[in-house]
């Protein structure tokens, strides 16, 4: 069972919404292990500095998630895509 919650950002929610059912089972198992362990291993994982906040994009080249840690029980997730979709500038 994850330790933290993970809340969906207007436009992660819309995104995920937007993806086929296979999509969404998979972008949910890896919210879900993001959610059990936040520094998950992914052959691409940034922190970047989006001040007051630290996000971190999570991309395994299939999928990109952009996600905040507000608290030790909650992954605000801001951003869902699939590769090749560019992740939209100003989209969180």
């Amino acid at each position: 069972m994850a330790e933290r919650e993970a809340v969906y950002r207007p436009s992660a929610a819309e995104a995920f919404e937007e993806l086929d059912p296979d999509d969404q089972e998979e972008v949910d198992r890896i919210i879900r292990n993001i959610c059990d362990d936040p520094w998950i291993e992914a052959p691409y994982k940034v922190p970047f500095m989006m001040p007051p906040a630290v996000a971190v994009l999570y991309d395994d080249g299939v999928y990109w998630i952009v996600y905040h840690l507000p608290d030790n029980t909650t992954v605000d997730v801001w951003m869902i895509g699939k590769a090749p979709d560019p992740a939209p500038k100003g989209a969180w």
